[in-house]
């Protein structure tokens, strides 16, 4: 009977692909990281916080939403952030975001993939609108700053190469 089940692991990631090799990849910048102003409401010790993230998450949804954007409400994606999805006027969004609390300041990521089966989506016009619509919510709504677009190559590269620093 045991030789019929497959134990399934959950204390380790399973492996992924490299990003230039998913659906959807492309050379055009589709993540972006920031950096914020902790609040001084905010009590959470823990470095990850999905309550965190969650308030974050709608910030932007709702600055995206004066910008006359559609967003969703944010909800919590496991094992750690939050997302919406947002639309200008092609396929959508989905914007995942996860944030590290520190003593100061809070660093954000966030990554866009589009719902639409065509990498070169990174290229029209309705990306470039919803992209300076993100931009434009950083830095007047969040007050953001450090913005970075990158491909999601160099965010996977640059989080390795931090992780690899702390061991």
């Amino acid at each position: 009977m045991g030789e019929r089940f497959q134990f399934l692991n959950l204390s380790t990631p399973a492996p992924r692909e490299p990003a230039a090799s998913r659906a959807g990849a492309s050379d055009s910048p589709c993540c972006v990281s920031f950096v914020i102003a902790r609040d001084p409401n905010d009590r959470e010790p823990k470095i990850r916080s999905q309550n965190r993230d969650l308030h974050i998450c709608g910030q932007i949804a709702e600055a995206l939403r004066n910008e006359g954007l559609r967003a969703s409400k944010p909800s919590r994606w496991k094992p750690w952030g939050a997302g919406t999805h947002t639309q200008g006027t092609g396929p959508g969004l989905d914007l995942w975001l996860t944030a590290k609390g520190e003593e100061a300041i809070i660093k954000c990521y966030m990554s866009t993939h589009t719902r639409s089966r065509n990498p070169s989506y990174y290229l029209s016009e309705d990306w470039a609108l919803v992209k300076a619509s993100i931009d434009k919510v950083l830095k007047q709504a969040l007050k953001a700053h450090s913005i970075a677009w990158k491909t999601e190559a160099q965010l996977e590269e640059e989080e390795f190469d931090l992780l690899k620093a702390k061991s």
